[in-house]
C-alpha cells in the first residue's frame, strides 16, 4: 500500500495508518510532558491514544520529525515514562511517537493500562 501524505506548511509528512503500526492503538487521554532534550524544549500537552508502541500527542507546535523525546505520561496519580522518537508531526494538530525504550517497571504500568482498555484485565476499584 502506498504511504499517504499529507501536506504542512512547505514539507510533506507521511500519514500514520493502521496497516504501519505492529500494536493496535486505544482511546487514551491522560496529561503528557514531553522532553525535546537536543533542542531544550519542554512541552505540556495530552494523548488522544495509546498502545504498546507509541502514542499521539494533541499539540499546536510538535516537536519535528526524528527528534528523540523523554515523555512522562499521567493518569488519576498514575505516571508511565519512555523515550521515544517523533515519527510523525504536523503543526496545529500533534505528533506521533513510537517508544524507543521503557524500563520494565514503566512497561508494567503501560500493560496495566492496554488490558484495562483493551477489556482483557479488570479496572482497579478507586478507594474513597
Amino acid at each position: 500500500m502506498p504511504e499517504e501524505r499529507q501536506k504542512a506548511g512547505n514539507s510533506s509528512v507521511a500519514a500514520p495508518s493502521a496497516t504501519q503500526r505492529a500494536h493496535p492503538r486505544y482511546q487514551f487521554t491522560a496529561t503528557a510532558e514531553a522532553l525535546d532534550a537536543q533542542h531544550r524544549l519542554r512541552m505540556n500537552a495530552r494523548t488522544s491514544d495509546l498502545g504498546k508502541g507509541g502514542c499521539y500527542v494533541d499539540t499546536f507546535s510538535p516537536f519535528p520529525m526524528k527528534a528523540g523525546v523523554k515523555l512522562r505520561i499521567t493518569k488519576e496519580k498514575v505516571s508511565f515514562e519512555a523515550e521515544a522518537t517523533v515519527v510523525y508531526s504536523q503543526i496545529g494538530m500533534g505528533m506521533g511517537l513510537a517508544f524507543t525504550s521503557i524500563d520494565p517497571q514503566q512497561m508494567d504500568v503501560l500493560e496495566k493500562w492496554l488490558g484495562e482498555l483493551s477489556g482483557s484485565a479488570p479496572r482497579e476499584l478507586s478507594v474513597i
